[in-house]
């Protein structure tokens, strides 16, 4: 198994812990909708008008905002040298086109709960000015992992995809790798093992349990051990929606004071300005006027001139931060403008 293709899984799972205080509840039974979900080659697939869509990572957010429909998130990450080109977006533009044409109620049929897909595309190394282009015109979030915060994330994630690869055969050997058995597959499935290895590890499958098919075992949880214990000292990504449908995620320099001050609600002015680093690209840091805290986060060109862009008929510009804790939604918002 390639590196590469274990790197993209590993950070996958690892924004699923990062997020899991965003509302953000991973889907992972096609039971709970067979309407709109199947199992299909050992993945969670999503039926659209015209095919089924796999989706390894697919969440359901938690809250519905009013005069719209419930939204699930389709989280895919690349982590590969090369930035993410245009074909990426290309496949993400066509699974929505497909997926959100399905569903909804006709005459004549019981009605079927519809759901509005979306989707996030992560890369660790940026993305092409022809695919933000794409994205951004069909309202496709882009997130760019490459700015040297994530540094010392990624650096983990790296070495844990090469060793893993490396172990891969005595890992089958040990009969370390086999799917669980409600995936519907028979013997080896190394992704979906690990996979269920990181959730377990983590805490992020459903109800927090580690899935009942022993893959994570003592020597296979060993192995991941470097990313989880990286995640952890990250602690928390933060989801913002600026203007448009258009995520922005951002990381605190302090955790626990950013945290604080969404617990206290409401929102407050912050400055906000960016530096460009080597690669051309814009790193965009968040403070307020206590600097009790700083936020960062990147944006591809052209995203940065229409999602940061001030509203119209003078309002104030903000960042609206969700987040759910003990059952309780909060928003705060950044107001920049």
């Amino acid at each position: 198994m390639k590196a590469e293709r274990l790197k993209g899984f590993l950070l996958e799972e690892t924004l699923v812990y990062l997020l899991r205080n965003a509302g953000f509840v991973l889907l992972t039974d096609p039971e709970r909708d067979p309407a709109a979900l199947e199992w299909r080659g050992g993945s969670l697939a999503v039926k659209g008008k015209g095919a089924a869509h796999q989706a390894d990572v697919l969440g359901e957010l938690a809250w519905v905002t009013a005069f719209a429909l419930p939204v699930r998130l389709w989280l895919e990450a690349k982590f590969r040298a090369g930035r993410v080109g245009i074909e990426e977006v290309r496949n993400a533009v066509g699974v929505l086109q497909d997926v959100n044409d399905d569903g909804g109620y006709r005459r004549g049929q019981p009605p079927v709960t519809r759901h509005r897909y979306v989707y996030v595309l992560f890369s660790a190394a940026g993305f092409t000015r022809p695919a933000a282009e794409l994205a951004l015109a069909h309202q496709i979030s882009l997130v760019d992992l490459s700015g040297g915060d994530y540094d010392g994330l990624l650096a983990a994630i790296d070495r844990t995809a090469e060793v893993l690869a490396a172990n891969t055969a005595r890992l089958r050997r040990e009969e370390l790798l086999f799917a669980a058995p409600e995936s519907g597959l028979v013997g080896d499935n190394a992704v979906a093992a690990m996979r269920r290895a990181m959730r377990a590890a983590l805490g992020t499958a459903p109800g927090g349990g580690s899935g009942g098919d022993g893959a994570d075992r003592a020597g296979l949880a060993a192995l991941l051990a470097p990313v989880t214990a990286a995640a952890r000292e990250c602690d928390e990504l933060f989801v913002a929606m600026a203007n448009g449908p258009y995520m922005v995620l951002l990381k605190a320099d302090n955790v626990a004071a950013f945290r604080d001050r969404l617990a206290a609600g409401g929102g407050e002015p912050v400055a906000m300005a960016w530096n460009r680093r080597s690669d051309g690209l814009r790193t965009w840091t968040v403070r307020p006027h206590d600097e009790g805290f700083r936020l960062s986060f990147r944006l591809p060109d052209p995203f940065a001139a229409y999602v940061l862009e001030a509203p119209a008929a003078g309002a104030p510009a903000s960042l609206a931060v969700y987040r759910r804790a003990e059952g309780r939604e909060q928003i705060f918002r950044l107001e920049y403008g």
